[in-house]
């Protein structure tokens, strides 16, 4: 099947010194692709630290804590493999170090991951609005209330006077709770339930 060949993409992006360093490539994906193992191509002055990595459609990147190499560059190469409609390209990233201390960042919506009752959380990222950067936030504790219960079965059939009683099952840590909420039944005829609900 022929695709169409994708010119190089450029983009660029910065953080502070000694801080991490988040670039969104959404927009730089064509449909169905993926981002491949990210190589440096240029690094002279010596200002990344690690190896930097995609995730997802994230770049992940982290400078030096060196206030010296505030204004040097470097460049990454990122692959995007097996687009819908082309062959595979590449996004090339141009980094800068700049000093900003990200005072003013905020809360970058829809990224924050509650914390449940068998995984932790994550506080969400956050942008600076003076620079641009996305700052990792980080991860929140294990909250052993967030449950995701659902119903398994009546340990207690309702009846005139008094209420039923349903048991219910988290899908993710199997803690049990009993739960009185069968309606008594009225007119002496008892009343049935289906268990197919969440609480």
């Amino acid at each position: 099947v022929y695709k169409a060949t994708h010119p190089k993409v450029n983009v660029s992006g910065n953080a502070a010194y000694g801080t991490e360093g988040i670039l969104e490539l959404k927009e730089e994906i064509e449909a169905g692709g993926s981002l491949g193992e990210v190589s440096i191509s240029a690094d002279e002055d010596q200002i990344l630290e690690g190896a930097p990595t995609a995730d997802g459609t994230r770049l992940r990147f982290k400078f030096k804590n060196d206030p010296g190499k505030v204004g040097k560059k470097a460049k990454l190469t990122i692959p995007v493999r097996n687009p819908k409609n082309y062959g595979d390209y590449d996004i090339i990233a141009e980094l800068e170090v700049i000093s900003c201390d990200h005072s003013n960042k905020k809360l970058v919506e829809g990224t924050t991951i509650p914390g449940t009752c068998t995984n932790e959380g994550y506080e969400g990222d956050y942008r600076c609005p003076d620079c641009g950067t996305v700052i990792p936030g980080k991860n929140t504790p294990i909250d052993p209330e967030n449950h995701d219960f659902a119903a398994v079965e009546v340990v207690k059939p309702a009846t005139v006077i008094t209420k039923g009683e349903t048991k219910y099952r988290c899908t993710r840590c199997h803690t049990e709770k009993i739960v009185a909420d069968i309606p008594c039944v009225e007119g002496g005829k008892k009343k049935t339930m289906t268990i197919s609900g969440r609480m």
